[in-house]
């Protein structure tokens, strides 16, 4: 006896079909912009927009005006946002092999991590970037200060001492 096919949660309820639903509610991470970007003034909508979105320059700019709109935010809920944003332009940039502009991302979402507790993604894709640049003695000089001896610090370190190694 074959199995019994299981049908889509629409198939169920004719209202939710997807010829049913707005444009909007099929599929709310591949909506187009329609403008909206600029009148949304919720910093987490922003980021989520920002996540759902294939398109970079639609990135950049949804980025871009959630920093206008943190500007508005008290200053305790501000630094964990400006991380969150400055950490979506570093990998932004990383794709598009931009690798100045995501250092300084980098280095921006460093100085908000304080608020952050787990803050091992910047700092890999900060040595990731600064490896991409060869900063192989700036590697070795903030690998030297850094306590957290976690996967990137090692990867990042052995890759600088190899690269600086006599003979290189």
């Amino acid at each position: 006896i074959p199995k019994r096919q299981r049908r889509p949660h629409w198939a169920i309820i004719p209202a939710l079909q997807p010829k049913a639903l707005p444009q909007a509610l099929r599929n709310p991470h591949e909506t187009k912009d329609n403008g909206m970007s600029t009148k949304i003034n919720d910093v987490e909508e922003l980021i989520e927009r920002v996540d759902g979105t294939e398109n970079e320059t639609e990135r950049i700019k949804l980025l871009e005006h959630a920093l206008k709109v943190l500007e508005e935010y008290p200053q305790d809920l501000r630094y964990y946002f400006t991380y969150a944003v400055r950490f979506r332009f570093a990998c932004v940039y990383f794709v598009q092999e931009k690798y100045h502009e995501a250092l300084s991302e980098c280095e921006e979402a460093l100085k908000f991590a304080e608020d952050v507790e787990d803050i091992d993604e910047i700092k890999f894709l900060y040595y990731r970037v600064l490896i991409e640049l060869k900063e192989w003695k700036k590697i070795l000089a903030l690998t030297m200060k850094d306590e957290t001896h976690d996967l990137s610090w090692g990867y990042s370190r052995l890759i600088a001492a190899w690269m600086t190694a006599p003979g290189k």
